[in-house]
């Protein structure tokens, strides 16, 4: 179900999707947006008056994955993308709302890469209980 997680030198947890994976998690916390240059491999605020060629502005947002038969807890990690999933994130979220499991899938590589978000269930009063325990990621760039 769920394929890979890699650490960035900042050791925050990101999730990797490879074709055809899925990931369930509920969405916390505020987007961050910010450009990214995928040749370069870096990152840029906003709002500066030019970037390097190549580069595409991004979002990440915290995403809690439930742990534990039956449920202990929640696994902070980060989802990013571009923006046409960011458009659909804040779509589902806005009608569903954010004490929601959700379904994150991948299909696709490369420029035909296509992610589909599903309302799964909403969350149990236990979940909801223990969201506020859970310490989120910064997800700003550091100075």
């Amino acid at each position: 179900m769920f394929s890979k997680e890699f650490t960035t030198t900042s050791n925050l947890s990101f999730i990797k999707l490879d074709d055809g994976d899925k990931v369930t998690g509920v969405f916390a916390g505020e987007p961050y947006e910010c450009m990214y240059n995928f040749k370069e491999q870096e990152e840029y605020a906003m709002g500066l008056p030019s970037y390097p060629e190549g580069t595409s502005k991004k979002f990440k947002i915290n995403f809690l994955r439930p742990w534990g038969n039956p449920f202990k807890s929640f696994s902070p990690n980060i989802f990013s993308g571009g923006t046409n999933i960011a458009k659909a994130i804040e779509a589902i979220v806005g009608k569903y709302g954010m004490a929601y499991l959700y379904e994150i899938s991948r299909q696709g590589a490369g420029k035909k890469t296509t992610y589909s978000i599903l309302p799964e269930r909403p969350l149990t009063e236990e979940e909801r209980a223990v969201l506020p325990t859970i310490s989120l990621h910064e997800l700003t760039l550091r100075e």
